[in-house]
């Protein structure tokens, strides 16, 4: 077995998989998980065929991981099969960490396209960041997602001194169905004081889907609720911005293509209306196109917004 592992745009899925320093993080090489066979046989490049992300990002998504793992600044935590943490340690600093939760649907945790790809951009900006992978399909009912996310956090600030970051100090990253997540976990509500902890210095969010109300996407719905709760008004509100939102919301910036393929634009708009209505501070931008799943949002005006949407949190916490 080769100590290192030359990963490119031609690289086929299965030997990143089988590449036995990564044996531990198969759960995450792989997106959509039920085809990993399948899905294995193809190339980076040839992932343009199901993402609209590009082989370069998802490519230096996955070197991210690999160095991390060979250089000993990557470990992964398994509190069952599926619900697992990913940890990146950076040189300690005063920054937030970061949380991220990819997206899927509550059907997936897509790590390959919205996981490794986003830390690895975050942590050449000097964080430290971890990726969440959370309850899906039988095992998303809610609440069960949020508590995935407390244990996250909780191990997290249990071993603060060894992660080099600062316990209750964080910023929650989510895209699409992580978006959802991420947005719950930070009302006060439902989220981060129900669980007893620190509300979230910001949000960092690519295309959320953020109201179970408001044209929201039917197959997450029964995931999240439960098939014989699809229809539950009260269950909807709780759990979406339509019940949850209010002044102490963090500081968010996100943004969404006008014709998103996927969640209705019109999500995005309802959010920013809320954000506004209750005086939060937040950015929304809003991109052309129809993609979703394009976490960097390579290509198009947005393309920095991690920079800018962390450089525009620590604004807000200085001040």
């Amino acid at each position: 077995m080769k100590k290192d592992l030359i990963i490119n745009e031609n690289t086929r899925i299965y030997k990143i998989k089988h590449f036995k320093p990564l044996k531990n993080y198969k759960l995450a090489l792989v997106s959509p998980r039920n085809f990993a066979f399948t899905m294995g046989l193809y190339r980076l490049k040839d992932l343009k065929m199901f993402y609209p992300t590009n082989a370069n990002d998802i490519r230096d998504g996955f070197n991210f991981l690999k160095n991390r793992v060979l250089e000993g600044n990557a470990e992964i935590k398994k509190f069952s099969k599926n619900i697992q943490l990913l940890s990146f340690i950076n040189k300690r600093s005063d920054k937030p960490y970061i949380l991220i939760l990819p997206g899927g649907g509550y059907h997936d945790v897509a790590a390959m396209i919205e996981g490794f790809p986003v830390a690895n951009y975050l942590y050449n900006l000097g964080y430290s960041v971890f990726i969440g992978l959370y309850s899906i399909n039988k095992e998303a009912i809610f609440p069960k997602p949020l508590e995935d996310v407390n244990q996250f956090l909780t191990y997290i600030d249990e071993n603060a001194e060894r992660f080099h970051v600062n316990k209750g100090n964080y910023i929650l990253s989510g895209f699409s169905a992580g978006g959802h997540l991420a947005t719950m976990f930070a009302s006060k509500s439902v989220g981060y004081e129900v669980y007893k902890k620190n509300k979230p210095k910001g949000l960092l969010l690519g295309y959320p889907m953020v109201s179970l109300v408001k044209n929201t996407y039917s197959p997450s719905l029964k995931v999240i609720l439960g098939k014989e709760n699809v229809d539950n008004g009260e269950l909807k509100v709780k759990y979406s911005i339509d019940g949850s939102l209010t002044s102490d919301f963090p500081p968010t910036y996100y943004f969404q293509a006008e014709h998103d393929s996927v969640l209705s634009y019109s999500q995005g708009q309802y959010f920013d209306e809320l954000l506004s209505k209750n005086n939060v501070p937040h950015v929304f931008i809003t991109i052309s196109g129809k993609e979703h799943g394009n976490a960097l949002a390579s290509g198009s005006k947005a393309e920095n917004w991690l920079k800018e949407g962390v450089e525009f949190i620590n604004s807000l916490i200085k001040n």
